[in-house]
């Protein structure tokens, strides 16, 4: 039912509640509302066949599962950001 139709004060503060609170990462506007309701039931599939099969959950936070940056990598980074950063100043001097 689209707003305006014998909606209730109630009901539309439902939706707009739903739209601004519920899963704001997903989107705010009306248009989100479908990619929200494909997130609830893949989410809520995922609990039942958890459920019904007795399988163990995932764990998405577990340490085996982050990508480590090593130290060789952070530390190139650092030094190309600022080799760059001193070459861009000095450059610009010389100009």
């Amino acid at each position: 039912m689209r707003r305006g139709h014998g909606e209730s004060s109630l009901e539309i503060h439902i939706r707009e509640c739903i739209q601004s609170r519920l899963l704001p990462h997903i989107g705010t506007e009306e248009v989100h509302n479908r990619r929200k309701a494909h997130f609830i039931t893949s989410m809520a599939k995922r609990l039942m066949i958890n459920y019904l099969y007795d399988m163990d959950e995932d764990d998405r936070d577990h340490i085996g599962k982050k990508r480590l940056d090593l130290v060789g990598d952070l530390m190139m980074q650092l030094f190309v950001s600022a080799f760059k950063n001193e070459f861009l100043k000095n450059a610009k001097t010389i100009i």
